[in-house]
Parts: C-alpha cells; sequence; structure tokens
C-alpha cells in the first residue's frame, strides 16, 4: 500500500519507506533464546537508526497494520524524534494486550475457510 501513496506525499514531503526487520527483503536475523530479534523495540531501533543515518532527528511516522505498532511504541520509546504520528487500522493496543490470549491467536492464525469466510 505504501508504494501508491509514497510517490503523492513525496510531491511536499521528503518520504522513507522500509521494511520492518524480518518483513519483505530486509535482514531476518536469527531468533535467541529471549526472543527479542523481532520486539517492538528491536524493529523501533532499526527505524530510528535509518532516520538518523539519513540525518534527521525528528521526522513523521505512519504505520499500517503491523507498522502502526511500530510506530506506537516508537512514540513511546522515542517521543523527542516522533513530531507526528499516524496508526492505521490497529486496535489499539492499551486493549490488545489485556484481552488477547493464546486461543485467539490461534483462532486468527487459522485460514478463512476455518470461520466459513470465503
Amino acid at each position: 500500500m505504501s508504494h501508491q501513496i509514497a510517490p503523492i506525499l513525496a510531491q511536499r514531503h521528503t518520504v522513507v519507506l522500509t521494511n520492518l526487520r524480518g518483513y519483505g527483503g530486509s535482514a531476518k536475523p536469527v531468533v535467541g533464546a529471549g526472543h527479542t530479534e523481532y520486539s517492538k523495540r528491536a524493529r523501533v531501533a532499526d527505524q530510528v537508526a535509518v532516520m538518523a543515518s539519513f540525518g534527521f532527528d525528528t521526522f513523521a511516522a505512519v504505520g499500517h497494520d503491523r507498522d502502526a505498532r511500530v510506530v506506537h511504541r516508537m512514540c513511546l520509546d522515542h517521543p523527542a524524534w516522533v513530531r507526528r504520528a499516524a496508526v492505521l487500522d490497529i486496535v489499539p493496543t492499551r486493549h490488545v494486550f489485556p484481552t488477547v490470549d493464546t486461543a485467539f491467536g490461534v483462532a486468527i492464525s487459522r485460514p478463512c475457510g476455518s470461520f466459513g469466510l470465503p
């Protein structure tokens, strides 16, 4: 989706598009005992490092779905870096973490047909 919006935004803004660690053509570190390599904080650190490498010490961040959770974590961990943020298509994090359990995770990982959906 970003590749469709980026050219429009780039007419008036600098746009930096990245893949989150583990997605697309990005690096896929081996998972250690603590599974921290794919944590939101590890992914935030990647994104902040990318922006710093381009010379940005503040920026606006936009995320959709899983990217939105990373943007949300970025706002919490690096509020001085994030001037503005948009998180799209997520259930609020403060609702998800206390209410989602293993049964929910297993249920949503089933193919759509398991729910009687086309």
